[in-house]
């Protein structure tokens, strides 16, 4: 089987595109969630909306 996913970084999308191709990925979507909003800030730090040591530690550091 070959599935052809789009070059994007949303971790999401791309286990769409792998549910979409028959791939059973139910149980792994609470930890992508989680991970998705980690990896899309550190990799598109204006994703953050706000400065990233802020965002991760709280306005008191």
């Amino acid at each position: 089987m070959c599935i052809l996913l789009p070059k994007i970084h949303n971790l999401l999308e791309l286990v769409e595109g792998l549910r979409d191709g028959g791939l059973p990925v139910n149980e792994v979507m609470d930890y992508l969630r989680d991970l998705n909003s980690y990896y899309l800030v550190s990799r598109f730090p204006d994703a953050a909306n706000g400065v990233l040591s802020e965002v991760y530690l709280g306005e008191d550091g």
